[in-house]
Formats: C-alpha cells, structure tokens, sequence
C-alpha cells in the first residue's frame, strides 16, 4: 500500500447530526490529501489519486513513524484563524519553491501502521491509532473525535465553521466506496442577494 496512490472512503450526506453509536469530529474546509510516510520520506496524495508531494515541500521533513498511511484534510488558515478554502488551494496550484502560504495536515484516519494495513479495524481503534502516530506540531495533527454530534455542530453554527463528521462506532475503512457509515453534516450558511446579471457562456 505504502506509495501507491489510493482512493480512499467517501461520505453520504445528512441534514443533522446521527443519533447512536457514532464518533463525531470536525469537518475542515480544505481538500482530502492521503499522507504516506515510511524511512524519512513523505508523499502526499489527492482523494483523485493524483501525487501533490512536491506543492508541498516542507513536508519531505517531517519527522513521521515509519510505514504509515494517514487519511486527512489539507487545510490553509485565513487571518481569521478559520480554514480559508482559497488560500489553499492558491497552495495546491503553485509551484514556487518557497510559497508564502503556511498549510497544515489535520489527519482524521489511518490506513496503514508499521508496515500494516489496519483497514479492517474498527474504528476505535484506527482512532486510537492515529493519537499515538500523530505528535502535533506546526503542519501536522490529529484530529480530535467528540461523542455528542449535536453538541459539536452547534458550536460549528456559532463559530461558522463548515460543519462536522459522524461515524459509526465499529466501522471499518472502505476504500474507494461511499459508505453510509461515514455521515457529512454541512454548515450550510445563506445570504440575501440581489442578483444584477447572470451570464451563461457567451450569453448574458
């Protein structure tokens, strides 16, 4: 598994946090990244497979475990402290040797440890996993997981952040598959606008 590009397991969408048996954790306005660690090299993947190692430069020194697959969010923060979707992905399409954007990996799985697939562990243990993988610093963490989802969201409401995940207890990891064990629960925020034109390609 280790360096080979990987499709990794997709959400369903729902209208309120999951009652039951569920972990939930924070959804991060950013793109999905896979983060391949093992014998002091890093290379990072897109959730389309497509290898972004070297838009990302300063983590080739990141001091990882060995052997290790790691599901995550490629997250910028904006001078609000607050995820900025843009200023990432401004990251993501540059090629300057030295890029001014500070980014961040917040690491909300594991696929592989020691050289191991851990897939079809529950997800309890994937989770408590990733805790003793992860040590945080500047660019990467791991992100924390809460027990009351309606708790959670409401927070993301008053904070306006962009919304949170549920899991079901006991999942395992399904590559490449949209499992309705893995809930996303939008923030959804609205306006009132006045619209004074639209244009529709060569039409206005």
């Amino acid at each position: 598994m280790l360096f080979t590009p990987l499709k990794p397991m997709l959400l369903h969408k729902s209208d309120l946090p999951p009652a039951g048996e569920y972990i939930h954790q924070l959804k991060y306005d950013g793109f999905r990244c896979l983060l391949h660690a093992d014998a002091g090299k890093v290379k990072l993947f897109t959730r389309h497979q497509n290898d972004c190692t070297t838009q990302f430069p300063e983590f080739a020194g990141v001091n990882l475990p060995s052997g290790m697959i790691l599901d995550g969010e490629m997250i910028a923060l904006g001078d609000d402290g607050k995820p900025d979707f843009e200023a990432v992905m401004s990251r993501f399409q540059t090629r300057r040797r030295n890029p001014k954007q500070t980014v961040h990996f917040a690491a909300f799985d594991v696929l592989c440890a020691g050289n191991q697939s851990v897939l079809t562990e529950p997800l309890e243990k994937r989770l408590e996993r990733l805790q003793g993988l992860v040590k945080s610093s500047e660019l990467i963490s791991a992100v924390q997981s809460h027990q009351d989802g309606s708790a959670l969201f409401e927070s993301v409401k008053q904070l306006g952040l962009e919304g949170i995940v549920s899991k079901k207890k006991g999942s395992r990891y399904q590559l490449d598959y949209r499992s309705p064990n893995w809930l996303k629960v939008k923030n959804y925020q609205y306006a009132t606008v006045a619209i004074a034109g639209i244009r529709k390609k060569e039409f206005g």
